[in-house]
């Protein structure tokens, strides 16, 4: 039996929007206290949160609370966040004056890792094979150091397609298959910040001249018509810092705009384009023929008796036959009371003019300065096969046989969901080849309620900065590293910590854990005094206070407040680590070659090890190491510790050793890159900035 699957682009941004919101800021003290608070106010049944300047801290994803009773419901997180609104994933259920806070949830910490300081054989950049060896093995041993991911250096991601003069972009079509893979949308760019845009007409496919405007359009706006004849829906924007941190040739990050979300959701079930097609709903240039039933003109100030069904009298050289105009739009488009739209219910001729009667009085008059337009209307029935809300009008093409190209919508209605429409001609009129329509139904929610959905957004980006020594956390040795990577939730070794207050005694390999919030970070004790752990997730940080964020063993009940910890003596919280080996002594004797693979072996204890020097410090009092294979043991009664260089014949005694800061394959390694060489001078002033690209 054949079958078919489809697995919709939801599916994929929903995993690529986990991905995202599982990111943590695990080494900023009191993770999971507040990130951000504000004051604002609570409107009954609005999910939006005025502001004053976007509160520094919040970020999308985050869960939020207020101190007003019921305020806020559980659960409720963070849609977008501009200069004016902070927007809710639920209304808020009680009204008035708020304090609000908001929350990261720190449900897994993720650290961008350098490795691979040999060169690759050949020079020729090698592919990574998903197998054990490579993930779970090399990765590791070739590790040299990483940081931590924070909820700023991630961002979903989108196709980058910039905007330029004389393509031909496009249009939005729920109906095609192939949308995901078609440039509907572009960015253009002010040097300043760049705004992206949904083509939601393309001019019958016409090229594009003029780009879109940010300064002429409004986040409120249905769509934005350039000179061309192309309507662009703005979606959303970004500066130009964010353009730099996450932007790729290929990719360009997705930041949704609160203004254009509200103005979305403002209306549900509005249509926003009409199309001509043929037979099999293919959109076309043309359909129909014989809609001669237009006109266009400009009124006279004694030209309108503005009653209750005002009456409108064209010129001569209108069609005089009856009811000829009947069923058309009358349609205002310039001067006074320009907008006004209005049914035309009758059309006649006397011995005095041809006139139309128009269903409903004009609001604004109508004077000698108004122009307007005669056009067949187009009717838009909903599934329930009533004539919709919606008011649009059928532009025709008098050099093709008065054939209709375009409509134009001039009310977009609400509660349309699935639709059909049709051009509408008085028997009068004698149309014979009846025009085609389609209707391009807008995304759930409308136009801009959901950027990522509407834009096929099932990437992600993480970019992260190693700048110079991170405080002197990482290495700048003059060296290579040729690897980049994402480590979730790695377990680190040789963990000291600080406490006060203690009661009890915590006993060796008992399991401690911290609580802060609903986040907790667990390791097992080495020692109890001083208070050393290994296998300590990264999410332990100093207590706020001497009741809140206390350690607790698992076994002895005892508990600490934590003051303060360093990991192999370095204070410098999880925020980075080093994962190759230190070893102190020497000086060295001779030069060790870069790279080269040095030795250590004792032949009584019939041992041998290999590994890969990677550095050593300015006085050569200090050798790095990495790619280790086997052990190099210090000073004892029965050991000859030191190493030796395979190709340079250098040494180095050994007096003390420090291991990686990671237990070694703790954490899931769930992504590699490799390329040419990446150097890191010993002058301290690189930064690199490293851009990954998760596809889903």
């Amino acid at each position: 039996m054949a079958t078919t699957q489809l697995v919709p682009n939801n599916y994929r941004l929903r995993n690529a929007q986990a991905f995202v919101n599982s990111f943590s800021s695990t080494y900023v003290p009191f993770i999971n206290a507040s990130a951000a608070a504000f004051t604002t106010t609570l409107s009954l049944g609005s999910n939006q949160l005025p502001v004053s300047g976007a509160p520094t801290g919040i970020a999308l994803g985050q869960t939020l609370t207020s101190n007003v009773t019921l305020g806020i419901p559980a659960g409720t997180t963070v849609v977008s966040v501009n200069s004016s609104y902070v927007v809710m994933s639920t209304p808020a259920t009680n009204a008035g004056s708020a304090a609000v806070n908001s929350y990261s949830q720190a449900t897994s910490s993720y650290y961008v890792f350098a490795g691979q300081s040999t060169p690759w054989p050949g020079g020729v950049v090698p592919q990574y094979y998903d197998n054990t060896s490579t993930v779970n093995f090399n990765t590791y041993n070739n590790m040299l150091f990483g940081k931590a991911v924070t909820p700023s250096d991630v961002s979903l991601m989108t196709d980058a397609y910039p905007w330029l003069a004389g393509d031909i972009y496009a249009m939005y079509d729920d109906a095609d298959p192939n949308l995901s893979n078609k440039q509907f949308y572009v960015y253009t760019t002010d040097t300043l910040y760049y705004y992206v845009w949904k083509c939601l007409y393309n001019n019958n496919g016409a090229k594009s001249n003029f780009a879109p405007q940010y300064s002429d359009t409004h986040a409120a706006d249905l769509y934005y018509q350039t000179s061309d004849g192309y309507q662009w829906k703005y979606m959303y924007r970004f500066p130009l810092s964010t353009y730099n941190k996450f932007a790729t040739a290929n990719y360009i990050p997705v930041v949704p705009d609160a203004n254009v979300y509200n103005a979305a959701n403002t209306v549900n079930g509005a249509v926003d384009v009409i199309v001509p097609v043929d037979g099999n709903g293919n959109i076309v240039i043309t359909t129909g023929s014989g809609y001669n039933n237009y006109y266009s003109g400009t009124l006279a100030n004694t030209s309108v008796q503005n009653i209750t069904n005002p009456v409108i009298q064209l010129d001569s050289a209108a069609n005089k036959s009856n009811n000829f105009y009947y069923g058309c739009i009358f349609y205002v488009n310039g001067g006074s009371g320009a907008g006004q739209y209005k049914r035309i219910i009758a059309h006649y001729t006397t011995g005095n003019g041809t006139y139309v009667v128009a269903n409903s009085i004009f609001t604004t008059n109508v004077d000698n300065t108004s122009t307007f337009l005669i056009n067949p209307a187009v009717n838009v029935y909903n599934s329930g096969d009533n004539v919709a809300n919606v008011t649009a009008i059928a532009l025709v093409n008098a050099a093709a046989s008065n054939s209709v190209y375009q409509i134009q919508m001039l009310n977009r209605g609400s509660g349309v969901l699935s639709a059909t429409a049709n051009v509408y001609a008085s028997p009068q009129v004698g149309v014979s080849n009846t025009a085609v329509l389609r209707v391009i139904a807008g995304p759930k929610g409308g136009h801009g309620s959901n950027a990522a959905a509407e834009l096929y957004a099932s990437a992600v980006g993480v970019s992260v900065t190693f700048s110079n020594t991170e405080s002197n956390t990482i290495p700048t040795y003059g060296q290579d590293y040729q690897t980049v990577g994402l480590l979730a939730n790695p377990l680190f070794a040789n963990v000291t910590f600080t406490t006060t207050g203690q009661s009890g005694i915590f006993q060796a390999n008992e399991l401690v854990t911290q609580t802060i919030s609903n986040t907790t970070a667990s390791a097992v004790v080495t020692s109890a005094s001083p208070l050393q752990v290994t296998n300590a997730t990264a999410g332990f940080v100093v207590s706020p206070n001497s009741s809140y964020g206390l350690i607790t063993g698992a076994k002895s009940g005892a508990t600490a407040q934590v003051t303060g910890f360093t990991i192999n003596g370095v204070k410098k919280g999880f925020r980075t680590f080093v994962q190759y080996y230190t070893y102190n002594g020497g000086p060295a004797v001779g030069l060790f070659n870069q790279n080269e693979v040095i030795t250590a072996s004792n032949v009584a204890l019939g041992y041998v090890c290999n590994a890969t020097f990677f550095a050593n410090n300015s006085t050569g009092t200090q050798v790095y190491v990495t790619n280790k294979i086997g052990p190099i043991y210090y000073p004892t009664s029965t050991t000859i510790p030191g190493i030796t260089g395979s190709t340079s014949g250098a040494t180095f005694s050994i007096n003390t050793g420090v291991v990686p800061d990671l237990v070694p394959e703790s954490g899931d390694i769930v992504y590699i890159e490799n390329f040419s060489a990446v150097t890191r001078p010993n002058t301290n002033t690189q930064n690199e900035t490293i851009k990954l690209i998760l596809q889903y």
